[in-house]
């Protein structure tokens, strides 16, 4: 048997056959020096002690100290280890030798498929993320849903009822979509360290990776994005004006909704791209969730936000604004089969009414709230600078995956 001993440090020691009873390697050791191995003790014992003494006996009977692998190199063992491995590469034959004219040992489509396979796995087996998303999309749908359903079949609100739905909905969108970029950090960064290692060793791309990615959020994404609007939907109501017409303005709601999931699912992803480690990521995902908090058009008007450059710049470019814009125009604008009260009192009286009190229609009391400047017939804009959005960040996902390294292994 052959032996191939290290010291700590990865450091040789010796290389090379054991001899009957490890006559060979004790012959070496006692050689250089080392104390003489008793009779009957184990030579492996024996051994590692010696190394761990990194002392020896000289010619003179003194004891000085000694590097094994320095000694090594200098013994007559490692030039004849040498002279052996120079021969067998010299006299390689060609056709033994491993070769391939692909960076990757798979091609790119059976690449594809076993990291998709391997992401599903990954996201089925992360019930901290999909299960929590999934459930907490019913519970709101539920509870926010429930709030409205006395009133779902009326045809007269008040001011405040109208203002809870609006709120309902901006509430929605956010704690799914804060749920959505907070849950996937954790998942992303270890399929992302997982990638370093597989990258180096020449069995996976950034691109199969990112399909794999895709293919395996897509599923979840649309059974959450459904899940809601069906509950929500038909618990608070829509204006009845024809099936056809309500079954849009529900498909709306689906669509905007499962916009929103993904783009605060991609940005995370993209987040744990960009940056070293996951408590940057997480601050990242924090100001993204603000920004969208704060420019959505509910908590400030759309016209308060569009008169100063700097908040209009930002309202502009979130994707909360489109988002929220276009579920409460699919929910609530163009509605001339339901109307709301407004006192004499209220800040939209003088805009809205010429008596006390006064009746419009859902329609008017909307475009008051929103100060004009949103329509159910700009969803068709919103939604395709949403799939902007969502492609955009997808593509700087991609370039961030492929050429910003963050392992120190």
């Amino acid at each position: 048997d052959d032996l191939l001993l290290l010291k700590k440090g990865g450091e040789v020691v010796y290389h090379g056959e054991l001899g009957v009873c490890s006559s060979t390697l004790i012959s070496y050791f006692e050689g250089l020096g080392a104390t003489p191995i008793c009779l009957g003790e184990n030579p492996s014992t024996w051994m590692l002690n010696q190394l761990n003494k990194q002392s020896i006996t000289n010619s003179e009977g003194e004891i000085e100290s000694i590097d094994f692998a320095k000694a090594w190199k200098k013994s007559d063992n490692y030039q004849t280890l040498g002279d052996e491995l120079d021969r067998l590469v010299a006299g390689r034959e060609e056709k033994l030798q491993i070769k391939s004219d692909e960076r990757y040992a798979q091609p790119w489509y059976r690449r594809d498929k076993l990291m998709m396979i391997r992401a599903m796995r990954i996201y089925w087996r992360s019930p901290g993320y999909n299960l929590s998303r999934m459930t907490l999309a019913v519970a709101i749908a539920l509870l926010l849903g429930s709030i409205f359903f006395p009133i779902k079949d009326r045809t007269l609100f008040t001011e405040t009822q109208m203002d809870s739905m609006f709120g309902a909905v901006y509430i929605a969108f956010i704690i799914i979509g804060q749920l959505s970029i907070t849950s996937i950090i954790p998942v992303t960064i270890s399929i992302r360290d997982m990638y370093y290692r597989h990258e180096a060793a020449g069995m996976l791309s950034s691109r199969s990776v990112m399909f794999g990615l895709l293919a395996a959020e897509i599923p979840f994404l649309a059974v959450i994005s459904l899940s809601f609007p069906v509950i929500f939907v038909s618990l608070i109501g829509l204006p009845n004006d024809n099936i056809v017409e309500d079954f849009w303005r529900g498909f709306g709601v689906y669509l905007f909704f499962g916009l929103n999931t993904a783009i605060y699912s991609y940005i995370g992803q993209m987040f744990c791209f960009l940056v070293p480690g996951q408590g940057t990521a997480i601050v990242l995902a924090n100001i993204f969730i603000g920004l969208n908090n704060a420019y959505s058009g509910f908590i400030a008007s759309p016209a308060l936000l569009t008169k100063n450059f700097f908040f209009a710049v930002q309202y502009y470019f979130v994707p909360g604004h489109y988002v929220y814009q276009g579920m409460v125009t699919s929910l609530f604008d163009a509605d001339y089969s339901r109307n709301v009260t407004i006192l004499e009192e209220s800040i939209y009286f003088d805009q809205l009414c010429v008596s006390d009190p006064c009746t419009v229609f859902v329609n008017d009391y909307f475009q008051a709230f929103f100060d004009g400047m949103w329509s159910y017939a700009t969803n068709n804009k919103d939604l395709g600078i949403l799939v902007l959005w969502s492609v955009c960040i997808r593509i700087i996902a991609s370039v961030a995956l492929k050429y910003l390294k963050f392992s120190g292994k």
